[in-house]
């Protein structure tokens, strides 16, 4: 009498594995990176899973950005696991004292993948074989208002600079302060009160240094709303001084 033996893991193998594969970016993901903020996330997803990695290559094209000065990828191609169905690189934003007034974008397209038999774009019409990413400044809103009653406010942009010593930088701590009494766009820049802080574990605020011409006479940070509120004078940059102003700055 013969007896036939089979391998049940084998059939099931077989069975998960079997049929046309393919892969596609996905959309889902975060696609915006910001300074000193969050990553942005660059996957793929397959239909199935596979028995092996798959490695996708990746072609990468760039706007406005530059790899190492803009931006950084944790990999230039993207590896999805045997037996899993994403894989995925980060593009990490790098930290800059300006502020871009163009958009920074790095576009993403599969240029070929480790498995011949793994077809790019779903059968479902999607076709999601490219995707961009968009760099970002971090940037604060501040408003600053004079601390004399005479209701003068003014907005502005701003950006706060990890040091990586454990200190942080704040630029214009003050907006536009001598350009908003002057109307001249001459001092835009001009006076860029600058301030250099630390920050405890509980949010306690040390200044370590500023500009000459501002005095900060109190800052104090919410870590849970990232926002800074700061009281400063300015210092012989009108006549009669120093004026007293109040700023808060907030993403």
């Amino acid at each position: 009498m013969a007896i036939a033996l089979f391998s049940c893991e084998e059939n099931i193998h077989e069975t998960k594995y079997a049929g046309e594969r393919r892969v596609q970016f996905d959309l889902s993901q975060n696609l915006v990176a910001a300074e000193g903020g969050d990553e942005a996330v660059i996957a793929v997803l397959l239909d199935q899973p596979l028995s092996s990695d798959l490695t996708v290559s990746l072609d990468i094209e760039t706007i406005n950005a530059v790899e190492g000065e803009d931006f950084q990828l944790s990999s230039g191609s993207i590896v999805v696991k045997a037996g899993e169905l994403s894989g995925a690189i980060s593009l990490t934003a790098i930290p800059d004292t300006e502020i871009s007034d163009v958009d920074r974008i790095v576009n993403f397209s599969i240029a070929s993948v480790s498995d011949p038999e793994v077809v790019v774009g779903f059968s479902d019409g999607t076709e999601r074989t490219s995707v961009s990413a968009e760099i970002k400044d971090k940037v604060y809103k501040g408003v600053t208002m004079a601390d004399d009653d005479s209701g003068d406010q003014w907005e502005f942009v701003t950006q706060v600079i990890d040091n990586g010593d454990g200190t942080h930088t704040i630029l214009n701590a003050w907006g536009e302060y001598v350009y908003f009494y002057t109307q001249n766009p001459a001092y835009i820049g001009a006076f860029d009160a600058v301030v250099i802080i630390s920050i405890g574990d509980d949010g306690a605020v040390t200044v370590v240094d500023q500009s000459p011409y501002c005095q900060v006479t109190d800052i104090t940070y919410d870590v849970a709303a990232d926002k800074y509120s700061i009281k400063l004078l300015d210092v012989d940059v009108f006549n009669g001084g120093p004026y007293p102003y109040i700023t808060t700055l907030q993403p």
